[in-house]
């Protein structure tokens, strides 16, 4: 019965996500809603449950103690250089989306004429990654004895990097494909572009609890070390990505003077402030109780921000009314859920705290980014009604995000199990190896920008 209630509730979780993903890209909007489109959709949500499913049977479902088989680490090492890869590729990344940006506000390009232009080449090079990832994860797994479930058991956060990263390379196709079959994109919100970078951010995830998994097990405490950063780094890079493709459309003056999509004015516009403080009640509750440090989720904030600032500097695109105002206005929930658990330090593991910090995380955030975008926004239009709905809703919306954060932290921090040390010598030649990648990484991406000429309109 146990396992019966474990695997409805997982399917209640997963098909929550499904439909919230599916609300998203239908406020996304297309061309023609016909009977191909609803086909698309159906097909997608079946694809991501079928996914969700197989996740569930590799990773979570309970065997028969005969097929329980003692588990195996990677080496600390080798760990250690896996999330400094990924940190490259969120480097990349992110990068090119910032780019992709900076250059739809500059040249007009319809979403979904660009597949070729550099912006996503850059970010196809990121996915290319991702392939190295699931198919080397893959070969590391099988070299396992056992069955299949006890070859991902044997290691758990590799076992879900190769799922995620498998799920974001079977998902590359369908942007292509669904602009064949129903025409351009009307807004950011689009099904292909919020998996993809949805199961992007999971890789991030991932790639931080690989990082934490290298540094030895603490109670509570507010220090943070250098090999801390690495993974906060990842997490702040998936907060951004989030963050971007969620509300960056909210963010312009072309908004202020009605020339989005249809689609974009027909939404709820509460989603704005909800979407803001519900992603950063996610990632804020993942990542304390993934680290377990008082100030954490503050951290990956400023540094989602810092980021977000210094692309925009480098692109030149503060002229284009880029802004990382949205990126500001998302510290404020992050901030009281770091004094909430400063307040509650001694209780920290206690289910209580996580709900005391999330409801005040939720409507403190709430009303401080109405009051911000009273401020600085022309649309939507701070009334009384708007507040009133924006604080009923996006509360809801926010303590459900937040408890799914608390779970999947919690579970990370699990996966990940026990320090494995590995000598002085073996570390310093991972983190050169790392860092060598990474730089490498890096000189491309700058030779490819610099290369870059201006696309055909």
């Amino acid at each position: 019965m146990v396992e019966l209630r474990a695997g409805r509730y997982t399917l209640i979780a997963l098909l929550a996500g499904v439909a919230a993903l599916m609300s998203l890209a239908i406020w996304g909007g297309v061309l023609e809603v016909n009977a191909t489109v609803v086909a698309g959709f159906v097909i997608t949500a079946l694809t991501i449950v079928a996914f969700g499913v197989l996740t569930w049977f590799l990773m979570f479902s309970r065997i028969p103690d005969a097929e329980k088989v003692q588990v195996k680490r990677l080496p600390a090492a080798v760990r250690q250089l896996l999330a400094l890869l990924i940190a490259g590729s969120a480097v990349l990344l992110l990068f090119g989306l910032t780019w992709d940006e900076a250059w739809h506000r500059t040249y007009g390009v319809p979403l979904g004429e660009d597949f070729f232009w550099r912006p996503h080449i850059l970010m196809y090079v990121s996915f290319a990654l991702f392939a190295v990832f699931a198919f080397g994860g893959l070969l590391a797994i099988n070299r396992n004895p056992g069955t299949f479930r006890q070859k991902f058991r044997a290691e758990p956060l590799l076992g879900l990097l190769v799922l995620a990263s498998g799920f974001t390379l079977v998902s590359l196709p369908m942007d292509p494909v669904w602009h064949s079959l129903y025409g351009v994109d009307l807004t950011a919100w689009s099904l292909p572009h919020l998996i993809m970078f949805g199961s992007t951010s999971v890789i991030f995830l991932i790639g931080a609890a690989l990082q934490i998994s290298v540094i030895p097990k603490t109670d509570w405490r507010f220090r943070i070390g250098s090999r801390d950063l690495i993974a906060v780094f990842m997490l702040s890079q998936a907060m951004l990505i989030t963050l971007i493709l969620l509300v960056v459309e909210w963010d312009g003056t072309i908004v202020e003077v009605g020339d989005m999509a249809p689609a974009f004015y027909a939404r709820p516009q509460w989603l704005f402030p909800g979407l803001i403080v519900a992603a950063m009640t996610f990632y804020g509750l993942l990542t304390l109780r993934l680290f377990q440090r008082v100030g954490i989720a503050t951290l990956c904030g400023v540094l989602a921000l810092i980021t977000r600032l210094i692309m925009i500097q480098v692109l030149g695109a503060d002229s284009l009314d880029m802004t990382a105002r949205p990126q500001i206005m998302g510290l404020i929930p992050l901030i009281v859920l770091d004094i909430a658990y400063f307040v509650r330090i001694k209780s920290a593991d206690h289910p209580l705290t996580a709900r005391i910090a999330a409801l005040a995380a939720s409507l403190i955030g709430l009303a401080g980014v109405l009051f911000v975008i009273a401020q600085w926004y022309y649309f939507p239009v701070v009334t009384a009604q708007y507040a009133l709905e924006a604080l009923i809703f996006g509360t809801i919306l926010s303590v459900i995000t937040a408890w799914y954060g608390y779970t999947i932290g919690e579970s990370l921090h699990t996966l990940g199990g026990g320090q494995q040390a590995s000598s002085a010598v073996e570390t310093r030649r991972v983190l050169f190896g790392g860092a060598v990648g990474v730089a490498a990484m890096l000189a491309f991406m700058a030779f490819f920008v610099m290369t870059a000429t201006p696309p055909v309109v």
